[in-house]
């Protein structure tokens, strides 16, 4: 057995006929958290004042530290897109990786206390 992803892909397929209606769940949820933000920032930039008081609170320094410099330099630019890129990238992020973390860490942590780890170990995988 000289090759180190042999019979690796049969693994993958295993775990993916057992996991696909949590992983489509898994899918469907990131989709909907990330296109729910769209909306909250038109909610709350409707009108000019609005809109410049918003560009105002982005461009302190908290939010700069936490979110990086805006693309946007006047207010009157400022949509509830820019807000929106300036701020869902970094929290889609943080939220999707602590939801991978469970998963993983429930899925691991399950199979060892069924018992099939050690049935996946018995395989022959890789080296």
């Amino acid at each position: 057995m000289d090759k180190p992803l042999n019979k690796t892909f049969s693994m993958l397929k295993a775990l993916l006929k057992r996991d696909w209606l949590k992983l489509v769940f898994w899918i469907v949820g990131v989709l909907a958290f990330a296109a729910s933000g769209v909306g909250k920032f038109e909610l709350i930039m409707q009108t000019d004042s609005q809109r410049e008081t918003m560009f105002n609170v982005f461009q302190g320094p908290a939010m700069t530290a936490l979110f990086g410099p805006m693309t946007v330099t006047q207010g009157k630019d400022f949509t509830a897109a820019a807000a929106y890129g300036t701020t869902m990238p970094l929290i889609t992020a943080l939220t999707f990786a602590v939801v991978s973390v469970i998963y993983v860490v429930n899925r691991t942590r399950k199979e060892e206390e069924d018992g099939i780890a050690e049935v996946f170990r018995s395989f022959q995988v890789g080296n």
